[in-house]
């Protein structure tokens, strides 16, 4: 036979778990929100590049969210000139991980214009979308004169002569 102890223990135990259950769906709820909030940073740079954290560098399986920026921050460092053969201590301590994540998330939206797999002269057509409308951006490789080499045929020459501007002549200086 169950004594009234018995039954008051049991009460208790279920008691604790069940408040243990809903904290653990609080830090679940927490800690997502934390994820959703560390890709909404790194897609601001990713889109850039035409990928998303989300379907990209999807969060792992018990991964806290250090180790998750720490693993975007290395992700956007191998499209940069600067950190691209950088290794990221996933050791690093939060303050230090915020400076060298901020370097690395300026250094590949600089970047983003001319991607390294790009030569000069080559061009890339990177979709983006922006509410509901949905537009084309073209990036190239880096180099001088990138975007005159693919248009010469539909740039028109300089054009030298007079100008007349208020009544006096005036020389078109040449462009080049």
């Amino acid at each position: 036979m169950t004594s009234l102890a018995d039954i008051k223990r049991g009460i208790a135990d279920v008691e604790a778990e069940l408040a243990w259950n809903a904290n653990k769906e609080y830090r679940d709820q927490a800690e997502r929100q934390e994820f959703k909030a560390i890709q909404y940073r790194a897609d601001s740079v990713l889109r850039e590049f035409g990928r998303t954290a989300a379907t990209h560098v999807e969060p792992r399986g018990g991964e806290t969210a250090h180790q998750y920026r720490v693993r975007l921050a290395q992700a956007l460092a191998s499209e940069t000139r600067k950190f691209r053969h950088t290794e990221i201590s996933p050791t690093i301590d939060p303050a230090s991980l915020a400076e060298v994540e901020a370097r690395i998330y300026a250094d590949a939206a600089r970047q983003a214009k001319h991607p390294l797999d790009l030569k000069p002269g080559e061009f890339r057509e990177i979709k983006k979308t922006v509410g509901t409308r949905q537009y084309s951006e073209f990036v190239c490789g880096e180099g001088p004169g990138a975007f005159r080499a693919l248009y010469a045929d539909c740039i028109y020459p300089a054009q030298v002569g007079n100008l007349f501007v208020n009544g006096k002549e005036t020389l078109i200086p040449t462009v080049g």
